[in-house]
């Protein structure tokens, strides 16, 4: 899929203002960054396609160093060593992503979300665990000093989901619901915005071949 056959989330909001005052309200924290993120994309692929120089934002130079590690370990078989990478992957590992950079980065051969992530999701798995052996929640006054951990934990992940840190996926994950697989971005935007996944995905490809 050309670049010229997607528009921008700024520019399907200008070109749809009636539309956009509709769904504004519904919109998550964490969808509108990864339509941020999606329009990064889009301005890199107009950039290589016709020349047009993709504007300075934060989103297009966090997709730059992304590609840039993930051309690295591609042609190396091995992560950058230089002080700027390293600071860079140890960044992401432990900072609240959106769904879109959680499937960038994931893109990286052998990427490994160790450790913040890692543990992440193992104590998700211990709550979900104590749930089904227990048939509640953990309580954050047990006695049980495992159970009053666990609790407190639930706890500040409910605190942040209210505050929109925490991935769709994630949040599913948080409610012992089955939790769709991450990278899936057609669950990421809302639903004006279509189906970007296999646009997402063919433009990984199409940088590996550069």
């Amino acid at each position: 899929m050309r670049s010229t056959d997607l528009v921008t989330f700024d520019e399907w909001r200008h070109q749809h203002p009636e539309k956009w005052a509709r769904a504004e309200g519904t919109i998550t924290r964490n969808q509108l960054r990864s339509l941020k993120y999606l329009d990064a994309q889009i301005h890199l692929t107009r950039e290589r396609e016709s020349g047009t120089p993709a504007p300075d934002s934060i989103e297009v130079r966090w997709l730059r160093t992304c590609i840039y590690i993930y051309l690295y370990v591609v042609d190396h078989a091995a992560f950058p060593k230089d002080e700027r990478s390293v600071m860079w992957m140890k960044n992401q590992r432990r900072a609240s992503l959106c769904d879109y950079q959680v499937a960038a980065l994931q893109q990286i051969p052998n990427w490994d979300w160790q450790p913040s992530r890692t543990t992440w999701d193992q104590r998700v798995r211990d709550l979900n665990d104590f749930r089904q052996k227990y048939g509640r929640e953990p309580r954050n006054r047990s006695v049980w000093e495992y159970e009053r951990s666990l609790g407190y934990w639930y706890t500040r992940q409910r605190v942040a989901a209210r505050a929109g840190k925490l991935t769709p996926n994630q949040v599913a994950q948080l409610e012992g619901e089955d939790a769709l697989p991450t990278g899936e971005l057609v669950h990421a935007v809302p639903s004006f915005a279509g189906s970007y996944e296999v646009w997402f995905r063919e433009f990984w490809t199409e940088v590996r071949s550069i």
